[in-house]
C-alpha cells in the first residue's frame, strides 16, 4: 500500500471535510407557471397577454428564467365558458 496508514487518515479526513459541502448544495428552484386562458380567437386578446407579460417584466420577472407564461384559447360552450381548456396539467 502506497503511503500506508497516513494515506488512509488523509483520505478519511478529506472525505469528512468535503462531505458536508456537497450535502448542502441547493436544489433547483421550481419556476412558477402562469396560465392565461381566454375564450375565442387568440389574435383578439394577444395584446392583453403581451401587456400582462410587460407588467411582469416591469416587476423584475424574466420569462423563461424565473417565470413561465402559457397562453391558450378554447372554444366557448353553450354557457359561454370554455368547453375544453388546454391541457396544462401534466
Amino acid at each position: 500500500m502506497v503511503g500506508g496508514p497516513l494515506a488512509v487518515v488523509v483520505t478519511l479526513t478529506l472525505g469528512t471535510l468535503v462531505g458536508p459541502l456537497t450535502a448542502d448544495a441547493q436544489q433547483a428552484a421550481k419556476v412558477p407557471r402562469i396560465g392565461v386562458l381566454h375564450v375565442g380567437a387568440p389574435a383578439a386578446v394577444s395584446h392583453l397577454v403581451e401587456a400582462f407579460k410587460q407588467g411582469l417584466r416591469e416587476h423584475g420577472y424574466v420569462e423563461g428564467q424565473n417565470i413561465v407564461v402559457s397562453a391558450g384559447s378554447a372554444k366557448p360552450g353553450p354557457s359561454g365558458y370554455p368547453r375544453s381548456p388546454p391541457n396544462w396539467c401534466a
